[in-house]
């Protein structure tokens, strides 16, 4: 028994050493603009209350090799609701390769959200659910992220805001995109 046993650890590290492939993780940015409905003001009484917001997100991703694997990183983010207030956040994001072109991706971080009648910024957690389209770019560090969330965000502070937004990211590339062709179409 303690033969076989033997004998598989060993071809298991033969078969490690000399059948293995070269495995090169770059890392992968996108920037993308959000943008969608929420329900804000869920816990101090006045609330619900609908609205609409606006921001930009950006993440590093690594780990990843190719669209089947996961990735983990940093985000960042700003964003607006009704253009009453400006929140900034961070934290981290674990992709997880569902569908390899159309991962998950799962985010919980801290944000700052600029409350004026509370004395100014009060802090925050937020999760994050994203879905949709996200490449891996072989040529570049930067890949596509384009498709739709849901994000609850937790108030830590006096102005207890708790809200929760839907929306859709659209990647800036693609939003530069039609200003790129027309410059392209015009210089030439």
């Amino acid at each position: 028994m303690r033969a076989a046993i033997r004998a598989t650890l060993a071809s298991s590290v033969v078969a490690l050493f000399f059948f293995s492939h070269d495995v090169v993780a770059a890392p992968q940015v996108s920037v993308g603009a959000t943008g969608g409905f929420a329900l804000t003001n869920l816990r101090d009484g006045s609330g619900p209350r609908p609205a609409f917001h606006l921001g930009v997100r950006g993440d590093l991703l690594f780990l990843r090799s190719r669209e089947k694997d996961m990735a983990v990183g940093p985000y960042v983010e700003a964003l607006t609701e009704r253009f009453n207030s400006t929140d900034f956040g961070a934290g981290l994001e674990w992709l997880l390769p569902a569908i390899p072109a159309f991962p998950f991706v799962v985010s919980a971080g801290g944000f700052v959200h600029d409350a004026p009648g509370f004395g100014g910024y009060q802090p925050g957690v937020a999760a994050t659910l994203f879905f949709g389209p996200r490449s891996y770019n072989f040529f570049s560090t930067y890949g596509l992220a384009n498709g739709i969330f849901v994000q609850a965000r937790y108030g830590l502070g006096d102005a207890k805001e708790t809200d929760v937004l839907f929306g859709v990211q659209v990647d800036l590339a693609v939003l530069a995109l039609p200003w790129i062709l027309t410059y392209e179409a015009v210089a030439h």
